[in-house]
């Protein structure tokens, strides 16, 4: 190992945060690593894994994609056992994978109804994740993320046991919405193992289906003002697909996965957030009308049985609202929601809601014109709209 790559990973095994190490400097450790090709052992390669992987996870998204692409080439260029043969071990003593009766245990045990004051915030539990963290297990979330991407589905029941509590106790951190996230995108990356139907069970044979679900649904809500909206940005970008790949992995392409899309849909978006939110937090506003017609698409025809609803909800909810037209994001992001709507539904029913349709064609129009926020684009979209879904039909 050269002393380049040395340095390299003494600074990452002594950094307190993950800002203190540059894309640069992991950009020239991965040139240096490429440089040296086959004279790299497999224990060289482990403790490379083992340092880079903190950054897997990154907020910085360039940096986070630099280290799972260089931790690719590495996995594909060792012969042998999977390299998470040999990483599990050295991952497991690091995870917070037992909180007493915390969190996860709660979840497996049947509680009485009724007043339970064990419920709820545990100090102890506080206690235990603070530790965790200031012994730097926080750096170990990333290798965690590592080997579920890599982690081969014939190999999945041998590990369950400390999978899922390691998961569950990164969800339900009360205070650290950044851990929180990561969370979710260890549930995204392990329903993904499952993706290959044609070793040991489905996933809808391992029960977790119960205990991720929720989680994630309540995550949807941690919106302003309890939360900022870089916070509920970040959230809602990793939840909201770790929500769609649980849905298929359970239910595959059967009916029921589409049912559970347009319950998501219709109860988390457009009854629970775009009510709430409005067009208060115009970032928070485009990513959830582009989630919307996300959905949709995948919904394909199914989408009909939501018409009514969408147009209500983005005509009362959005383009009511006086400050509608202040952000021309908004109105982009609305138009292409309802573009794809009318894309997606039978035309026969399209059809019989012209009369609500073309209302809110116009309405959208008179604002932005009235009110100087009609741009070309807008104009050419909203003038299209309303020549495909003409009202003497």
């Amino acid at each position: 190992m050269s002393s380049a790559i040395s340095q390299f990973i003494e600074k990452v095994a002594t950094s307190e945060r993950s800002e203190d190490v540059s894309l640069c400097e992991i950009e020239t450790a991965v040139n240096e690593v490429k440089r040296q090709g086959d004279e790299i052992s497999r224990g060289t390669t482990i403790h490379l894994i083992q340092q880079l992987s903190c950054f897997a996870l990154d907020q910085d998204a360039k940096k986070a994609q630099c280290v799972i692409k260089f931790v690719n080439t590495l996995w594909d260029a060792t012969d042998g056992d999977p390299l998470y043969v040999d990483l599990i071990p050295l991952l497991k003593p690091h995870l917070l994978l037992n909180l007493g009766d915390g969190s996860s245990a709660k979840r497996r045990n049947r509680v009485a109804p009724g007043l339970n004051p064990v419920l709820g915030v545990s100090s102890q539990e506080d206690e235990i994740r603070s530790r965790w963290k200031s012994q730097g297990g926080w750096k170990h979330v990333g290798l965690f993320y590592i080997v579920l991407l890599h982690l081969q589905h014939r190999d999945v029941s041998v590990e369950l046991r400390w999978i899922t509590p390691g998961i569950l106790n990164l969800l339900d951190d009360p205070h650290d919405i950044p851990l929180r996230v990561q969370g979710v995108q260890l549930v995204h990356a392990f329903v993904e193992v499952f993706r290959d139907p044609e070793h040991w069970v489905p996933f809808s044979s391992t029960g977790l289906f119960l205990l991720f679900e929720p989680v994630l649904k309540n995550m949807c809500y941690l919106v302003p003002t309890l939360y900022s909206t870089m916070d509920t940005t970040r959230v809602w970008r990793s939840v909201f697909p770790a929500l769609i790949a649980l849905y298929r992995v359970e239910f595959s392409d059967t009916l029921e996965y589409f049912r559970h899309l347009q319950s998501m849909c219709s109860e988390i978006v457009l009854r629970g957030l775009i009510p709430r939110l409005g067009v208060k937090y115009p970032t928070l506003t485009v990513q959830l009308l582009t989630t919307l017609s996300e959905l949709l698409s995948k919904m394909g025809p199914l989408s009909v049985v939501l018409l009514q609803r969408t147009v209500y909800t983005l005509g009362e909810c959005i383009v009511s609202d006086p400050f509608f037209t202040v952000a021309d994001d908004i109105v982009t992001a609305l138009l292409g929601c309802v573009e794809t709507l009318v894309d997606v539904c039978p035309s026969e029913r399209v059809a019989a809601h012209r009369y609500d349709l073309n209302a809110l064609f116009r309405i959208i129009r008179h604002k932005c014109e009235s009110e100087g926020a009609t741009t070309e684009a807008i104009g050419k979209i909203v003038l299209g709209l309303e020549a495909r879904i003409p009202l003497d039909t």
